[in-house]
C-alpha cells in the first residue's frame, strides 16, 4: 500500500470568506481544516462514488461517513480512502468458496476488510486482530455501525507474531493502516508529522496458539487467512510452517512488505499450496494468493 500513497494529495483553492467547501460531485460540505485529509484524497472519494456508488454524509459530530456496498465506515484519514478503493473497487480480498468459511484477519486496522468479509454469505465468522489501541477503537466504531454483520466479527486488541511478547513502538494516527510492530515507514515513503508520533505499548500473541484456538472453535469449517501486518507476515508464516499448521488453513491472502516474497512463497510451496504472486523481488510491496492443493 505504501508505494501508492506518496502522490495522492490533491490541493483545492479555498475562498477566505467560506469556512466550508461544498463538493457538488459528492453532495457533501467539508471543512478545509477538520476534513483536510478528505480534500487531500478527493479523487479517491470521487472514484469510490463513480465506480462503487459510494455515498457520503456528515454525522452530528461532523465526522465523515461513507456507505459503500451496504457497509458504513467513518473516514478519518486519506489512507482509509485508499484502503476502501483497494477492497471495494480493486477487489484485492475477493475470494469465493463453496464451503462454510471463517476468516483469520491479521491486521484488522479500522475494520474495513473485516466488514467486507462479514458481508459474504458463505463466511460464518471473522476473527480480527489489531494491536494498536486507537486503531482498534476506531475499528469497533465501524463494526458497530453495521449491526447486520457485526455479530460475525470477533475482534481482539492484540497482534499476531512468532511468539507472545509486549513491545513499545512508534505510532501515528495519520497512517493507521501503515503501522508496524517494527518501526514507522520511511519519511521517503510517507509524509509523517513528527508532532503526532507517540509511543504505544502493544501485545502480541503466538500465531500457532491463536490458529489452534480458531480451529478448535470452528470444526469442519474452512479457514482463510488474510494477512496485512506491515512486515510481521514473514515471522507469522515461518511460525505456522515450523509448527506444521500451514495446512490447517485453506488459503492465504498476504500483503508482503520490504523483504523478498520468496521467503513466504517457499514455505507455502513446500506445504503444497498453489501460489499466485503479482510482484517481483525488486518491489517493496506486493500480494501473494495461495490455495491448498
Amino acid at each position: 500500500m505504501l508505494v501508492y500513497l506518496k502522490n495522492l494529495f490533491h490541493k483545492l483553492d479555498k475562498k477566505p470568506n467560506n469556512p466550508n467547501i461544498f463538493i457538488d460531485d459528492l453532495n457533501i460540505s467539508v471543512s478545509p481544516i477538520n476534513h483536510k485529509f478528505f480534500l487531500d484524497g478527493i479523487e479517491l472519494a470521487k472514484e469510490l462514488k463513480q465506480f462503487g456508488q459510494a455515498r457520503y454524509r456528515l454525522d452530528p459530530n461532523n465526522n465523515i461517513l461513507i456507505t459503500i456496498d451496504h457497509c458504513k465506515f467513518y473516514i478519518h484519514t486519506t489512507e482509509e480512502l485508499l484502503i476502501l478503493k483497494e477492497i471495494f473497487l480493486q477487489g484485492v480480498y475477493n475470494f469465493f468458496y463453496n464451503k462454510p468459511t471463517v476468516v483469520w484477519d491479521i491486521g484488522m486496522n479500522v475494520g474495513i476488510a473485516s466488514l467486507f468479509f462479514a458481508g459474504k454469505p458463505f463466511i460464518q465468522k471473522v476473527y480480527s486482530y489489531e494491536p494498536f489501541e486507537e486503531t482498534y477503537q476506531k475499528a469497533c466504531l465501524n463494526i458497530n455501525l453495521n449491526p447486520k454483520n457485526s455479530n460475525k466479527i470477533k475482534s481482539f486488541n492484540f497482534g499476531i507474531a512468532q511468539q507472545d511478547k509486549t513491545l513499545t513502538v512508534d505510532y501515528t494516527p495519520e497512517w493507521m493502516g501503515s503501522m508496524s510492530i517494527y518501526n514507522l515507514p520511511s519519511p521517503k515513503i510517507l509524509n509523517i508529522n513528527p508532532l503526532l508520533v507517540r509511543k504505544e505499548k502493544i501485545r502480541l500473541k503466538n500465531a500457532s496458539t491463536v490458529l489452534r484456538e480458531i480451529k478448535k472453535e470452528n470444526k469442519g469449517y474452512a479457514i482463510m487467512a488474510k494477512i496485512d501486518c506491515e512486515g510481521a507476515e514473514f515471522e507469522i508464516i515461518k511460525c505456522l510452517y515450523e509448527n506444521n499448521l500451514l495446512n490447517d488453513v485453506t488459503g492465504f491472502i498476504i500483503e508482503w512488505h520490504k523483504k523478498n516474497p520468496e521467503y513466504i512463497i517457499n514455505f507455502l510451496s513446500d506445504s503444497k499450496f498453489t501460489i499466485f504472486s503479482n510482484s517481483t523481488a525488486n518491489e517493496k510491496i506486493g500480494m501473494i494468493y495461495a490455495s491448498r492443493n
